[in-house]
Formats: structure tokens, sequence, C-alpha cells
């Protein structure tokens, strides 16, 4: 299991051990970890770094929750068309 980290300060979000960004918004951020979901809801969010391949993602905004969530199931865009 791949280890990853958070830092918030001076509303700058810093997070390592991503896998991919799967939605960025102003107001929430879903990432792929190795070992499951991070849901990100807050306000502002502006996305200042993020390099393909190093795993870590950091932008600005106003942190509000988190949530850890088992891995989600990738599901086909035609299966969610039809369901």
């Amino acid at each position: 299991m791949e280890k990853h980290s958070l830092s918030y300060e001076n509303n700058l979000i810093v997070i390592t051990g991503v896998v991919s960004v799967e939605k960025f918004d102003a107001n929430s951020v879903l990432l792929r970890l190795q070992d499951g979901v991070l849901e990100i809801f807050g306000g502002g969010f502006v996305l200042k770094d993020m390099v393909q391949g190093s795993g870590k993602v950091s932008f600005e905004g106003t942190l509000r929750s988190l949530s850890y969530k088992e891995k989600i199931e990738a599901v086909s865009l035609l299966k969610r068309l039809f369901k």
C-alpha cells in the first residue's frame, strides 16, 4: 500500500501519493489514491501544480471537509448512460 500525505497551510493544499485527478472544480476535488479515493470540499479551489507521474497535486482554496472512501469501480460511459 502506497503512502500519501496531505498538508494545508495558508490556504495551500498539497497532496502526494495521487494516482489520478478524477474531478476538479472550484468547490470540490476527487483524487484517486493507491488505496482508495480522497474527496475534498471547500471553495475557491485553483490548481497550482500537477506534474503527470509525480503523484503530487497542489491547489489553493478554503478547505471545509475531506473524506476517504474505498476504491471506486471504474464504470464505462455506456454503462452510465444506460443505467
